[in-house]
């Protein structure tokens, strides 16, 4: 706690020295030739970690020099020589830049960015309040600037990630009930079901909020199941409250969380659940045999920035590009608070999650459909990843058998969600008799 408040402290003072160079700054660039230009800095903060040996640190750095020159507040962290900072921050890549606001972390860049990236979400991640005009001297020679300007010379909102236009979904469109497993209806259906089975997750710390989306994939006995990323939890103690939005008729409905399992290393995977006080709907998963291909249309659903969830489209570029655990790569690069969100195939089946983005190559990186597998198996809900019935047959959640004990009479038993071996044997053994007649 102590190291909190110093860090607090830090930067603190720093804002005001970084303020006398400021108006330092202006006053020697007053007298250099180039465009006067306005642009907006607020009260967040950043700590940018950077490895001198790596290229892209060395790219990063160049563009910390020129948003201290637009009046933001920036601390450059040596991750070789202040690796107490880097343990603290729980940093594991370079560069990593780390936007603070309160004393708490609201925002966390993986990778190099450009200047225009990094100023919009320094700007989305302060208070609306704080927001403020500053002139400053843009050179000729750096029209980077310039041209990401509007015609009045604000920074461009919107132009953070380039992505494809966001699928709008008609609030009035039918669902299936979350207790059947067919999914069916068009895909505005099935885009719609996945939209109301996403969730909005927040784990509070006193130096950390941590925002992201998740996924319900079952609900039974008065629980519901969520599958999100691992880094949600990075920095929670065990008494971390995590909180999970339900989102009725647009509306948040707040309910207490529980993490069962995370990982962050080599799989970042996470499960959470909480019990909704009324039905909820429920994300079916790609069943075991079921694949993507690259080129293939997919969706996904998330908060951006925290907000209420949103459906967009994209399709598969790269499958395992990366070594470790099987991964995803998708076209458009998803932002901040989309992690954890859920990827759907062109059938709304639950394919992926969310845990990266590539900002370079404008896409986002989702665990494979294997890591889903692993976790659900490891709760002994296979029945989730069981392949779904052959088209015409309905998967009942409830059955009843009837057979002759041993003295001749006739019992009945009632299973609750057979398995698929056992409904197709009684197929089979129906058509058989069938056959007999």
């Amino acid at each position: 706690m102590r190291r909190e408040f110093n860090i607090g402290y830090c930067l603190l003072a720093m804002w005001v020295c970084l303020g006398f160079s400021w108006a330092n700054a202006q006053q020697l660039g007053a007298d250099a030739q180039g465009a006067t230009s306005v642009a907006q800095v607020g009260d967040c903060v950043a700590l940018s970690f950077l490895d001198s040996r790596d290229p892209a640190s060395v790219q990063m750095h160049r563009v910390v020099e020129e948003a201290v020159g637009l009046g933001w507040v920036v601390r450059t962290v040596d991750m070789r020589r202040e690796t107490h900072l880097v343990e603290r921050w729980r940093v594991h890549t370079s560069p990593t830049t780390i936007l603070v606001r309160a004393g708490r972390e609201v925002d966390r860049i993986l990778g190099e960015v450009n200047l225009l990236e990094f100023t919009q979400r320094m700007i989305r991640s302060s208070a609306a309040d704080s927001l403020r005009g500053v002139q400053v001297t843009v050179p000729s020679t750096a029209g980077g600037l310039v041209r990401h300007q509007s015609a009045t010379n604000e920074l461009v909102r919107g132009a953070l990630v380039p992505m494809r236009p966001m699928q709008s979904v008609a609030s009035t469109t039918a669902v299936a009930s979350s207790t059947g497993s067919s999914i069916g209806g068009g895909e505005a259906a099935r885009k719609e079901r996945a939209h109301r089975a996403t969730v909005r997750i927040i784990v509070d710390e006193p130096s950390h909020q941590a925002v992201g989306s998740g996924t319900i994939i079952d609900s039974q006995q008065g629980e519901a199941l969520v599958l999100t990323c691992g880094h949600l939890f990075r920095d929670m103690s065990p008494n971390s409250p995590i909180s999970i939005e339900v989102f009725e008729q647009g509306v948040p409905v707040a309910y207490v969380g529980q993490l069962i399992h995370h990982q962050i290393e080599e799989k970042d995977i996470g499960l959470v659940v909480f019990r909704p006080r009324k039905p909820v709907d429920v994300a079916p998963v790609i069943s075991r045999g079921g694949g993507l291909r690259e080129g293939q249309a997919v969706f996904s659903v998330g908060c951006d920035q925290g907000r209420l969830p949103s459906v967009r489209d994209s399709s598969v570029t790269k499958l395992n590009r990366y070594l470790g655990a099987p991964n995803i790569e998708t076209s458009g690069a998803p932002v901040q608070g989309r992690s954890g969100g859920g990827l759907f195939n062109d059938q709304g089946e639950l394919v992926g999650v969310c845990y990266a983005a590539d900002s370079q190559l404008d896409e986002g990186l989702y665990c494979g459909t294997e890591v889903l597998y692993e976790q659900i198996a490891k709760l002994g809900l296979e029945r989730l990843i069981e392949p779904k019935s052959s088209v015409g047959d309905v998967t009942p959640s409830k059955l009843a058998v009837q057979f002759i004990d041993a003295q001749g009479r006739v019992q009945q038993v009632q299973i609750d969600r057979p398995s698929e071996p056992l409904l197709q044997a009684i197929r089979t053994e129906a058509q058989g008799s069938s056959r007999m007649r």
